[in-house]
Parts: structure tokens; sequence; C-alpha cells
């Protein structure tokens, strides 16, 4: 599927934000605005939608929801790009802010 209508965009919205622990906002919402910030004021790249995610489960739901809409991704981590790579213009915006820690699984890499 690729993204062909804002129909396509909401009906996606609500499937990811009810499998996800995080949140899914398109423009307009004000949890969208907060998560496509940037250190760089000077930079306002629009997104076309953020999910903000708290598992590594969140993030997979998200990239799969992103090759279904045909969306490319950006990831934001703590917003400190002063280039503003870690928001993409009409991407789904990967926000792991929420993300407190890292483990790695050795044996599966």
């Amino acid at each position: 599927m690729t993204l062909e209508s804002d129909h396509d965009l909401s009906a996606e919205v609500g499937r990811l934000g009810a499998v996800v622990d995080g949140w899914v906002a398109l423009p307009g919402d004000e949890r969208y605005d907060a998560a496509r910030l940037t250190f760089n004021g000077l930079l306002a790249r629009k997104p076309a939608m953020t999910v903000s995610c708290t598992s590594v489960d969140d993030v997979r739901r998200a990239v799969e929801a992103a090759a279904r809409l045909g969306l490319p991704v950006s990831v934001r981590g703590g917003g400190h790009s002063v280039a503003g790579h870690a928001v993409g213009e009409g991407a789904m915006l990967i926000d792991l802010s929420q993300m407190r820690g890292v483990s790695v699984d050795p044996t599966g890499r």
C-alpha cells in the first residue's frame, strides 16, 4: 500500500495507535508539534506523522506501518541534530526520546 490519501494515513494512525504503548499523532495534534522540534529552532520540517515509541515492539510496529504506507522513516533520539536530520519532511518520525535503555543480545546480535 502506498500513501494515496489522508484517509489511508488516518486509518493507519488508528491501527498503529491501538498497538503501540507510546502514541501516534498527525499534524494538528500538540504532541506532533512537540515531537518534531529540534535543537536547531530554524528548522521547521513537517513529517507526515509522528510515533512516540517506548519499546522495541513499538519501533518494529512503526517501521512496519511506514513500509505499508510507503513513507520514508526518520528517527529522533534527543532532537540535538543541528542539521535537523532527525526530522524528515513528509516522513514517519519515529521518536525514541521516551526510551531509556539499551539491551544487546550478544548471541542474536
